[in-house]
């Protein structure tokens, strides 16, 4: 089994279909290394997304997230800048337990969408966010784009859990608490794709 390091490595007995994603601990007998799978459910660091469809387009899918999130965050090149807003969604942040992110598609952005489906955006969203201001080009990659926005939020998140940094940034103190989990979806061309993404 090919895991990226110097050569293959054996996995006595696995059995497992061609593309299945696996997660393997390292053991070591007798000198020599051997793979060992584990479920996602014993890995104590961030796995990966989990997949989800959810049909009935972007309309759909903010109300069935609003069930299940009590922060919604959209992303776009015509969203706030982040920079602008940092404090205010730092805050955000901080009292939320449960946070989603929405991303738009290669062919059609949030607002595209909302658009089409008669939805205000901003209307739909606590927050509609561009997180990178200037970017230089027509549009981002979603994988580019979530792994940038889930990289900024963990920015605010880890800014007010130190107090001292944060209140120097934002001019008051932080609680220190965490939000259980940020998470993310994306609309895939008016289909049913959803994402999430959780953060340990």
């Amino acid at each position: 089994m090919d895991v990226g390091v110097e050569r293959p490595l054996f996995a006595p007995g696995l059995r497992a279909k061609p593309g299945k994603r696996l997660t393997f601990r390292l053991r070591k007998e007798r000198g020599r290394l051997f793979l060992e799978p584990v479920g996602r459910e014993e890995v104590p660091y961030y796995w990966g997304y989990r997949v989800r469809k959810l049909r009935g387009g972007l309309r759909r899918l903010i109300e069935h997230a609003r069930r299940d999130y009590d922060l919604l965050i959209g992303t776009s090149r015509h969203g706030e800048p982040v920079h602008a807003i940092a404090g205010e969604l730092a805050a955000s942040l901080r009292a939320s337990q449960r946070a989603l992110l929405l991303f738009g598609s290669p062919s059609e952005g949030l607002y595209e969408m909302a658009a089409r489906e008669g939805l205000e955006l901003e209307d739909a969203c606590d927050f509609v966010i561009n997180a990178v201001p200037e970017q230089g080009v027509a549009t981002i990659r979603t994988e580019e784009a979530v792994f940038i926005c889930l990289a900024l939020m963990n920015l605010l998140v880890e800014f007010r859990g130190r107090g001292e940094h944060y209140g120097r940034w934002h001019g008051h103190a932080s609680s220190g608490l965490r939000p259980q989990g940020l998470h993310h979806a994306h609309h895939h061309d008016g289909q049913e794709a959803g994402e999430r993404a959780q953060a340990y």
